[in-house]
């Protein structure tokens, strides 16, 4: 049996042990027309892995604690955006999410990637369905609202995974159509 990676915590970073989903890490991307394009990617962790979860609301309260003093006027607010959501309830339909905790982290700047060795990898092996360690920083905002925010410090993959959402060989589309080409000649 493998050796499960323990998660770490200081103050508001944590390194947390999660399978990768929705990651935008290659280029900037955001969902809609109104949002800052940035690099990111969805963590998603077991609810039973209790320990990362502990690591997380720590994490998370003490950007609280934070945001209290620098952004919300010596007072917690009534409605704050969390970060972490729970899969059962955001994304019942979707099988990667059931019995998960989700959360999504992103950063203005391009991240590094690394493999189990710390050495850099290209962003494109890291995909949605492998397992990662990322590091992210929580802290609190006061635009368009109150919550705490996930900034996305670095990824290092530990595992691969079953891939989420497709990602099939598409090359098979093309199958039957007449390309122009000699089909079996390998010196294109």
């Amino acid at each position: 049996m493998e050796k499960r990676i323990q998660p770490k915590r200081v103050g508001t970073k944590v390194i947390i042990p999660c399978r990768a989903s929705y990651v935008h890490l290659d280029a900037p991307w955001s969902n809609d027309d109104k949002s800052e394009k940035k690099y990111s990617l969805s963590c998603i962790i077991p609810k039973d892995d209790k320990e990362t979860i502990a690591v997380i609301d720590a994490a998370i309260a003490e950007a609280k604690q934070s945001g209290v003093s620098s952004k919300w006027s010596g007072k917690m607010p009534r409605t704050l955006k969390n970060p972490v959501h729970d899969g059962d309830v955001e994304r019942p339909d979707d099988e990667a999410y059931k019995g998960t905790i989700y959360l999504s982290a992103s950063s203005k700047t391009a991240v590094r990637t690394l493999n189990r060795l710390r050495q850099d990898i290209p962003v494109t092996d890291i995909y949605s369905g492998c397992y990662v360690l990322v590091s992210i920083t929580f802290f609190p905002y006061s635009v368009s609202g109150n919550g705490i925010g996930a900034g996305l410090n670095i990824v290092m993959k530990t595992d691969d995974g079953e891939k989420i959402g497709g990602g099939g060989d598409s090359s098979k589309d093309f199958d039957g159509m007449d390309l122009g080409v000699d089909e079996g000649l390998d010196d294109m």
